[in-house]
């Protein structure tokens, strides 16, 4: 299921989604959720506008290992996530 269902008003993801990442985006989700079964990686991405954040310092992009809750990388470049996760 897309993660447009249940964030109707978050913008369209202007970057592909790393690849084996799959949306897995559920209600009780706070954002677009997308994971990697592979590698345990999972993908929050926080709304563009940081007004429109629930933390508004929160970083847009947010990398979590899965299974321990563990942040590994936060940041608001694409560029930087992208190279995490290839």
């Amino acid at each position: 299921m897309s993660y447009l269902v249940f964030f109707p008003d978050f913008p369209p993801l202007t970057h592909p989604v790393p690849m084996g990442f799959r949306d897995v985006t559920s209600a009780s989700d706070l954002t677009p959720r997308f994971s990697d079964a592979v590698s345990g990686l999972e993908l929050h991405i926080h709304h563009p506008d940081p007004t429109k954040r629930d933390l508004p310092s929160a970083p847009q992009f947010l990398l979590i290992h899965a299974a321990s809750g563990h942040v590994i990388f936060e940041t608001d470049d694409w560029a930087a996530l992208a190279r995490m996760v290839i």
